[in-house]
């Protein structure tokens, strides 16, 4: 296979020179029996070339990806899980993922993109699956989980880092591997959500190598918060006052 995807644009390039030499005698011939073929071969070399690659990233990803455990709503309001932001607001944090991210390179990677989306409607015929993509809580942002009343609400705090956190102040190294969390809002289109989610997680780095994990919630995500990677439930915390405003809806 290498050497025919080498050796089609050598004989592509000598039927080229060889047309260009008889061109002006022989237009016809020149055509068909030197700049078609010539054109086919070079054709070929790029589909086998493209192919290749392709293999060869399916066959040697560059990342692994992991859901270890998590929190989801099946609705984006149906959560115990909220964040402050702003003045007496909680946002709802429907989606709450702890996922592991190996770089199975062999070279460090700096992470560009991280982008996780949840799966809206599934391929019908030519028709694309679509899906949504929600809006990070950032770290700043303190969680809580609201009581009824809500006097009686406590204050929540993330066991193990964030993801983003991680990926954005430095590289990960060769075949290392990070874990964090990653926290999400979600549009209101998230109601009408495939059940059970499924995730499209993506990861690429700043050399261009991307790795898509399609990740579906059979297993029972949320039964996998384990003390290493959960939440810590700590002061009691008085939410008497405050509304509840979704993140993804501050610019409507």
């Amino acid at each position: 296979m290498d050497v025919v995807i080498y050796a089609l644009p050598i004989v592509a390039t000598i039927l080229f020179v060889i047309c260009g030499l008889v061109y002006a005698a022989h237009k016809q011939a020149a055509i068909w029996l030197l700049f078609l073929p010539g054109t086919v071969a070079l054709l070929v070399a790029l589909c086998l070339f493209w192919q290749k690659a392709v293999t060869f990233e399916i066959e040697n990803p560059p990342f692994s990806i992991t859901v270890e455990s998590g929190l989801t709503g099946k609705t984006r309001d149906s959560v115990v899980l909220f964040c402050e932001y702003y003045k007496n607001m909680l946002s709802p944090i429907p989606v709450a993922l702890f996922i592991r991210i190996v770089n199975l390179q062999s070279i460090q990677a700096d992470i560009s993109q991280l982008q996780i989306e949840v799966e809206l409607t599934k391929e019908k015929w030519i028709f694309p699956a679509s899906w949504i993509e929600g809006e990070y809580i950032p770290d700043y942002m303190p969680l809580a989980s609201l009581a009824s009343p809500p006097s009686q609400s406590v204050r929540l705090y993330l066991v193990g880092s964030s993801l983003r956190t991680i990926l954005e102040s430095r590289p990960i190294q060769p075949h290392e591997t990070v874990r964090g969390w990653v926290l999400l809002d979600m549009p209101s289109t998230y109601d009408s959500a495939v059940q059970p989610l499924v995730f499209r997680i993506t990861v690429k780095d700043t050399a261009g190598h991307k790795f898509i994990k399609i990740h579906p919630t059979d297993e029972k995500i949320d039964e996998n918060v384990l003390p290493e990677r959960g939440f810590r439930w700590e002061s009691p915390l008085d939410l008497s006052g405050y509304s509840i405003h979704h993140l993804t809806d501050r610019s409507h």
